[in-house]
């Protein structure tokens, strides 16, 4: 490179260079000035309410600061409209947008709204707490073994919340999970879970349904789909189900009244008490009774069994054929079929324990087990006129 060169070679990189930068520059300028991608635009009117447009393929989640009810109602609009309210007005809803791969995910709290009252409610309210040596509430949780040992005077109850939201019936709305609030859900046509302390359930006409309880009762009325109920201590009642029923409770009665699917029940404390099922039944009581009434299904399968209950069986009297084992410990046995028996399966029927009896109705096709330890058992046929027709 000589001398005469080099200054020109550095002349045309500068050139080139400078505009380069430029470039890069105005880029750069030309993206912030751009705006952010962002999720649906979230609308409060005076009154508190809040509409968020949804669109399918999100998701909804639902949560309340208080034990208060949270009641969900879809509806044919493509938009969500939540409100909540208390006994001092209306309050918040929370409202925060995460994206999702399959679109975006709504969160929507229940929650008190800011005031002066309210925040010198919550002063006061932490003042006192600290006087008596409780842990503060905007502090973190303590481990179980630091925990203040005060009684329960102490500690603030919160006014409840009452939170309404309307939702596309297509909606997919996650999993429920409350402690003490009731839960109201009705017509989304997709699958609902809840996941619940001691509040009451009520799904109707809706999808899917998976309900988990400690303590609260369980009601789910026109269900398209699968209904899967577990309490320890609640009452489970199902109604109008167009798919299977699964239902089991420790200690609460069980009611499925018009079921078009399998039903599979099982109780521990609660009498259970079957009407209109169009397909399997299996129902077992450990000790309570087990009642099932309506028409039998040609080739179907049912299976009613009580430890210390009794357990009846009523169906129309031109049911189709079937094959009937009646069998009881301690109780009596009885039925008014016309049943074909031979004599050594009805020999122990005059028996003070261990009664059975085995007997074909018709052409014997459906399977009817019916079984107590302790209790009275019995096949019976339906009064002219009790039998109700189902939707």
């Amino acid at each position: 490179m000589t001398r005469r060169t080099g200054p020109l070679l550095l002349l045309l990189l500068t050139t080139a260079v400078g505009p380069l930068t430029l470039s890069r520059a105005d880029v750069t300028a030309q993206e912030a000035r751009q705006p952010e991608q962002s999720g649906p635009e979230i609308v409060r009117d005076p009154s508190g309410v809040v509409s968020v447009k949804f669109e399918r393929g999100g998701k909804i989640n639902l949560g309340n600061r208080t034990p208060g009810p949270i009641v969900v109602v879809g509806w044919d609009r493509d938009f969500i409209e939540a409100s909540a309210v208390s006994d001092r007005g209306a309050e918040a809803v929370r409202v925060n947008v995460y994206p999702d791969p399959s679109g975006v995910r709504i969160s929507l709290k229940a929650d008190y709204a800011e005031s002066d009252e309210g925040r010198g409610l919550r002063q006061r309210l932490r003042e006192r707490r600290m006087l008596y040596g409780a842990r503060d509430p905007e502090s973190p949780e303590p481990p179980v073994s630091q925990g203040p040992d005060l009684p329960p005077v102490f500690y603030f109850r919160p006014r409840e919340i009452f939170l309404e939201v309307k939702v596309p019936r297509y909606a997919e709305i996650e999993m429920i999970s409350v402690n003490r609030s009731e839960v109201l859900v009705s017509g989304v046509d997709t699958a609902i879970a809840v996941n619940g302390g001691r509040g009451a359930v009520k799904l109707r006409r809706v999808g899917a349904a998976e309900v988990k309880t400690s303590g609260g009762n369980v009601e789910v009325d026109d269900a398209a789909g699968l209904v899967d109920v577990i309490t320890t201590g609640g009452a489970i009642v199902v109604k109008n189900a167009r798919s299977d029923v699964r239902a089991l409770s420790l200690n609460g009665r069980i009611e499925i009244h018009c079921a078009r699917g399998r039903v599979d029940v099982s109780n521990t404390d609660g009498p259970i008490t079957l009407n209109g099922v169009g397909g399997d039944v299996s129902a077992t009581a450990t000790n309570s009774h087990v009642r099932f009434s309506g028409p039998i299904r040609a080739e179907g399968r049912y299976y009613l069994k009580s430890m210390s209950g009794a357990v009846e069986m009523e169906a129309p009297a031109g049911s189709p054929g079937f094959t009937v084992t009646l069998s009881s410990y301690r109780g009596g046995v009885e039925t008014d079929f016309s049943l074909k028996t031979s004599k050594s399966a009805a020999s122990k029927g005059d028996s003070p324990v261990n009664r059975r009896l085995i007997g074909r109705y018709g052409n014997g096709q459906a399977q009817i087990t019916l079984d107590s330890f302790d209790g009275a058992v019995k096949l019976s046929k339906m009064a002219a006129g009790a039998l109700k027709d189902c939707k």
